[in-house]
């Protein structure tokens, strides 16, 4: 069974529920660029999508990457809260002196 969102969405049902609209299958196997029988056969796969294959579809739609990962179970938001919180503790300031190549 493929990966599902919470609600039990699969990944063309969820990009319809956030698009707002009926995606084809060409839109569909067009975006992960593929053909439309290799298509056919990938959405039947238990790994299917892949992290691959929702950086193709969240870049062809517009999509934040990351909230679809979120959605499709790849990570949590707490795993996300607790990477955000502990990247900006390992953030070191930059050093003191004068500042080069600043854009404002």
């Amino acid at each position: 069974m493929p990966r599902t969102d919470e609600n039990g969405r699969q990944l063309r049902a969820l990009l319809d529920y956030l698009l707002d609209g009926q995606l084809t299958t060409k839109q569909m196997h067009e975006g992960l660029g593929i053909s439309s029988s290799s298509y056919h056969r990938r959405i039947r796969d238990d790994d299917y999508p892949n992290a691959d294959e929702l950086h193709k579809i969240a870049t062809r739609f517009h999509l934040s990457f990351t909230d679809l990962q979120v959605r499709l179970g790849f990570v949590t938001r707490e795993d996300l809260e607790g990477y955000i919180a502990s990247s900006r503790t390992s953030i070191t300031a930059a050093p003191a002196g004068p500042a080069t190549n600043v854009v404002s």
